[in-house]
């Protein structure tokens, strides 16, 4: 039929923003890039000298008058008190930043991946001397913990103020392995409550190895839970766990990285999964996740990667997803960036890292993790990348962040796994919630600050699930604040 009115159509160019529909600008991630050779020993993020700037287990941030450079410096495993990680016989595998002794520094637990019959490699803890220098705990090492683990979970799972840690296991190997819960009964010494808890053991099958993982009030009943292995156990407060894997929708499907994200801003967390080559999307509606979406897939090449993270790297509220991706044929490859459009991730690309003087890709990429290694405000991302780490760090940003700090009542570092939610007055129906982290993706873990994109004008208001209860706080874009579990809101990271 003829057209009676006249029709306008905005062109606008894509190689410098994106428009989500109905959301703020996107603008395309831009990242310098920082190749370090650093040891082996995995992907997480920390701050164990208590100088303000984000560490790595095996090389330390360097720092200029207070100020972050995005830089790192090798450590001296054996200087540093952690050469035991590499000893002769021992293939570390997951290691987990968390203050376990109380005494507000970050302590260090790593697992292995090797087989849980092998004496020579074993779970290690090493305890902050106070400096960000450690001292192997012999009382862990004795335990004997060993197996291929997965993704190490630290969070207060009984609620009794200091830190435990959930080390799960592959149990398809036929060497013994299982799963441990180790409770802190004070001053980051343990006792395993695995079998008690009735988290000792998985169900048969590979779906059910647990690689990617995360501890996170995903039912808001005050109580840390748990995700792994195609599973979601719900923290009773009887000190067990329950199966809510199927009242949730959980997908039985073997990952090499997962992680909740609440993709859509609409108030709850939603399912990012990826099994190695594909990646999907499952949406939470009331606690029930959909039946999923692939947001990722090679279909011109066989790909795999290990390793998943998320975090907004340019800052416009919305978390983005980053996947290991390598060519079957090769070995090697690139990370995938899907850059999160008001909620639709759409894959973007990270530059590519050549052997001089030729088009050959250096090495296999795969764990990854995000923090601000710079204090620019910006997430950056350190992935794990072949003998070496490399470190892109975000160069564009649009508006301005929040920085909030979460703690206990007493001023403890403890409250990981507590879902935080962070609306603008202006635009209520934008509701970005995060939780505190606990080591999420594959064998990773992001910085425990949140840093949250804030490019909406005006008052945000916040809350946070506790233990007992909910506290709430309201902050302007380029605020910083600390939030204490007994009510108290202080200006400013304490």
């Amino acid at each position: 039929m003829p057209v009676s009115t006249p029709a306008y159509y905005r062109v606008i160019a894509m190689n410098g923003t994106r428009i989500g529909f109905g959301g703020p600008i996107v603008v395309a991630p831009s990242f310098n890039i920082a190749t370090y050779d650093l040891p082996r020993i995995g992907a997480a993020i920390g701050d164990p000298n208590a100088d303000s700037c984000l560490d790595l287990a095996s090389a330390s941030g360097n720092v200029t008058n207070g100020n972050c450079l995005g830089t790192f410096t090798a450590r001296n495993l054996t200087d540093a008190g952690l050469a035991d990680l590499l000893a002769t016989g021992r293939t570390n595998g997951d290691s987990r930043f968390a203050d376990f002794s109380g005494d507000r520094r970050d302590d260090l637990f790593s697992n292995t991946l090797s087989p849980a019959s092998d004496p020579a490699s074993r779970a290690l803890m090493h305890v902050n001397q106070g400096t960000g220098d450690y001292l192997t705990n012999a009382a862990v090492t004795a335990l004997g913990i060993g197996g291929f683990g997965g993704t190490l979970l630290a969070a207060d799972f009984d609620n009794d103020n200091d830190i435990d840690l959930f080390a799960p296991h592959d149990h398809t190997q036929g060497d013994g392995a299982r799963n441990w819960l180790l409770r802190n009964v004070g001053g980051g010494a343990f006792t395993d409550v695995a079998v008690a808890s009735g988290i000792d053991s998985n169900p048969a099958g590979t779906d059910f190895i647990p690689r990617g993982g995360q501890a996170v009030d995903f039912n808001e009943d005050g109580r840390v839970d748990l995700l792994f292995g195609s599973r979601l156990l719900i923290n009773n407060t009887s000190g067990t766990f329950s199966d809510g894997s199927a009242a949730a929708g959980m997908p039985v499907r073997a990952d090499q990285g997962l992680k909740l994200v609440d993709v859509d801003l609409d108030g709850d967390l939603d399912l990012v999964h990826h099994d190695g080559a594909v990646t999907r999307l499952y949406r939470n509606t009331a606690g029930v996740f959909d039946g999923g979406t692939i947001v990722h897939q090679n279909t011109t090449a066989a790909t795999f990667g290990y390793g998943l993270n998320a975090c907004d790297i340019n800052g416009d509220g919305f978390e983005d997803v980053v996947i290991a991706s390598n060519d079957v044929a090769t070995g090697k490859g690139v990370p995938i960036l899907l850059v999160n459009v008001n909620g639709q991730l759409t894959p973007s690309t990270i530059p590519r890292e050549l052997t001089a003087g030729t088009n050959d890709l250096v090495a296999l990429n795969d764990l990854i993790a995000c923090g601000d290694v710079d204090g620019s405000g910006v997430a950056d991302i350190v992935s794990r990348w072949g003998q070496t780490y490399r470190m892109l760090l975000a160069k564009s940003s649009l508006g301005t962040r929040l920085r909030i700090r979460v703690l206990g009542s007493g001023g403890e570092r403890n409250q990981q796994g507590r879902v935080v939610r962070i609306v603008p007055r202006s635009s209520p129906t934008r509701i970005m919630t995060r939780a505190i982290e606990s080591g999420s993706g594959l064998r990773a873990q992001n910085q425990y600050d949140l840093l949250v994109g804030a490019p909406w004008a005006g008052v945000y208001d916040i809350s946070v699930r506790f233990t007992a209860g909910v506290v709430t706080a309201t902050a302007d874009p380029g605020d910083a604040l600390t939030i204490y579990e007994d009510g108290r809101v202080v200006d400013g990271l304490q």
